[in-house]
């Protein structure tokens, strides 16, 4: 399995993608129909993307805060100053999911499926059809709550599984795509019991917290 990765830096944008096009056709793998109004426009991502990210890192956030208001011995204007620190990166957190999910490209032709994002930078990743080993749906517990899916697609390259994956898909858009037809089967239910859900998340709650209580305490102890 091959997890070196070789590239060529310091390319001009219109050096870049020609040679993008050249290796591509190296490969066997044509470029032509890949557009703005291809399969991003479709198959769209699922506006509530953004919001299930930034709940995502709030439930990092926010049990840390916690933590640090009930250990706080710096006084109110400490506290309020971290709270309001704390929702100023709650805030900015959903704005670049934002960004991120404007910026989000996915389009597929014959030959191969091409994905590019980023908000600052991008990156973008060309997958041949004919190397695809696997196609498969992700869904965490928040993902479940929203009714959304992340499309994966498998190669034998390590990096696939982290750049060759459509985010934030609704629950009906991977089974209308093509890319997915052929391989996904009923999926689950969107509605879960809110009483389940609600309980799943308390214990992921639990967990977090008292990961960073731990880790508070023996750093305490350590000090001591």
């Amino acid at each position: 399995m091959s997890s070196v990765v070789e590239s060529i830096p310091d390319l001009m944008r219109h050096d870049a993608e020609a040679l993008r096009r050249n290796l591509a056709e190296h490969m066997g793998v044509s470029l032509k129909g890949i557009s703005e109004d291809g399969l991003r426009k479709k198959f769209p991502l699922d506006p509530t993307k953004p919001v299930k990210k930034t709940i995502k890192y709030a439930v990092v956030v926010v049990p840390v805060l916690a933590v640090f208001l009930l250990l706080n011995p710096f006084g109110l204007t400490v506290a309020a100053v971290a709270a309001a620190a704390a929702a100023v990166l709650i805030l900015v957190k959903y704005v670049y999911e934002c960004r991120y999910y404007a910026s989000y490209f996915y389009d597929m032709n014959d030959d191969a499926l091409v994905i590019k994002k980023g908000v600052f930078g991008f990156r973008e990743i060309i997958i041949p059809f004919s190397k695809i080993q696997d196609v498969f749906i992700d869904q965490d517990i928040l993902d479940r709550f929203f009714g959304l899916r992340d499309v994966y697609v498998s190669t034998v390259t390590q990096r696939s599984i982290m750049n060759a994956h459509i985010d934030g898909l609704s629950q009906t858009t991977p089974r209308r795509s093509r890319l997915c037809s052929s391989t996904l089967q009923k999926p689950p239910e969107r509605h879960k019991s809110i009483s389940s859900l609600l309980f799943s998340w308390s214990w992921m709650l639990v967990f977090r917290v008292g990961g960073v209580c731990v880790r508070i305490g023996m750093s305490l102890f350590r000090m001591n």
